[in-house]
């Protein structure tokens, strides 16, 4: 019934958001209880409801990423750097700032060290393909103090650019870089991974 009148009020994006935001909190609360707001024993609306302008589903992640890799002037960084916005669910802000040496290799896994909203320093571990992406990326890039930056390499790129990347390579559908952060929050939520720890991710 609580599902029912969250899904009545609310967007199925939203509902899922707050239905695993309380399994996340009933857990860190009751670990090792039954937890009511398990995604096994309340379901949630399906990922495939999602409206296009709240998140972006995989498929169509996918689709824009591989359409920025084809076209622009610089393919290789446009890709790159959409598939870590999609795998990391960083802000644009956050995104360009990034510095070369904030790439770093620890125990077999790649990071990114990037500044999240009120100044703090963390680190976001990328997958395989994202990572290969970037290494791509800058076996061809000018040489630059940030790891996205313009052609010449004499500044970052702009958080602007993001979207107008974002926009031509999505070919006319409402696509906008807030729905590959969206589809990370609610990812990561949906594993089980707590609020508090999404919040210090991004």
């Amino acid at each position: 019934a609580f599902r029912d009148r969250l899904q009545a009020t609310y967007k199925p994006l939203g509902v899922r958001r707050i239905l695993a935001c309380l399994s996340a909190a009933f857990v860190a609360v009751r670990p090792g209880q039954v937890n009511p707001f398990a995604e096994k024993r309340l379901p949630r609306p399906p990922a495939s409801n999602y409206s296009r302008t709240e998140a972006i589903t995989d498929e169509d992640a996918r689709r824009v990423i591989a359409a920025a890799a084809g076209r622009g002037e610089a393919p290789l960084r446009d890709a790159a750097l959409l598939w870590v916005l999609w795998a990391t669910g960083m802000r644009r802000i956050s995104l360009v700032s990034i510095h070369r040496d904030g790439m770093i290799q620890r125990e077999g896994a790649v990071l990114l060290r990037h500044v999240v909203k009120g100044g703090e320093e963390v680190e976001s571990e990328l997958p395989q393909e994202a990572a290969a992406a970037v290494r791509a990326w800058l076996a061809v890039a000018p040489r630059s103090r940030w790891l996205f930056c313009t052609l010449d390499g004499s500044r970052p790129m702009h958080p602007e650019s993001i979207t107008k990347i974002v926009r031509r390579a999505a070919a006319g559908a409402r696509v906008h870089p807030h729905m590959f952060r969206s589809a990370f929050i609610t990812r990561a939520l949906d594993a089980g991974i707590s609020l508090e720890r999404v919040r210090a991710a991004v």
